[in-house]
């Protein structure tokens, strides 16, 4: 028995640490590629180990989330407890985290790009660092401003641009058509836009005004 518990620990991935020099490596070729420069895929870790370790940027950006989360609060009310609240939210940010890349893989075996799927997962991952700390703080700016047309406008504004980025990544990274990449892009506006009804229709989320 202890050898065998010794073995179970030994067969375990490591926890993922991302240094600087990764994370600069990983955003800097997803970067490149939202700006429509395959050339960005050179500079990713497209292997099976560098697609565990770009789901580290989920971590990375976790504090941002949680202070995102804490400050739209204000703008909602709930009955539910603050309990059901941490659970729910720790939840659904692992699901909006994987649910993509789950749909992604049926996808990619459809239509025989298999090959390049750790790369196109990786290559998102990244890419989510600048897109969602972008979102956060020009959100946070016009929250601020307390203009609601503007928020609306710069909301679709910033989810127009976030389905082009992820467009052009999928299209270099999946080395496919532009028509499979907006697809694919769509697709993954929708399963946000999803899980987010979900996430307010479990906690009974209400805009704070109503």
């Amino acid at each position: 028995m202890p050898y065998a518990a010794h073995h179970d620990r030994r067969a375990r991935p490591p926890p993922i640490v991302l240094s600087l020099s990764e994370i600069a490596r990983g955003v800097g070729g997803a970067l490149r590629l939202m700006r429509n420069d395959a050339g960005g895929l050179h500079g990713l870790d497209r292997s099976a180990e560098g697609f565990r370790r770009s789901f580290g940027a989920a971590v990375l950006l976790a504090p941002l989330y949680v202070l995102h989360r804490m400050t739209s609060y204000a703008e909602y009310q709930t009955v539910a407890p603050l309990e059901l609240i941490v659970v729910v939210e720790a939840l659904f940010y692992v699901i909006g985290w994987t649910m993509f890349p789950v749909a992604l893989l049926e996808v990619v075996r459809r239509i025989d790009r298999s090959r390049h799927y750790f790369g196109a997962v990786v290559a998102v991952n990244w890419a989510t660092v600048p897109i969602f700390t972008l979102y956060v703080f020009v959100g946070s700016a016009t929250r601020l401003a307390g203009t609601t047309a503007l928020d609306a406008a710069i909301g679709v504004t910033l989810a127009l641009l976030a389905g082009t980025w992820l467009a052009r990544i999928l299209r270099h990274a999946l080395d496919t058509t532009w028509l499979v990449a907006i697809a694919l892009a769509v697709m993954e506006f929708f399963l946000s836009a999803t899980a987010s009804l979900i996430l307010f229709g479990t906690l009974g989320l209400r805009p704070a005004t109503a």
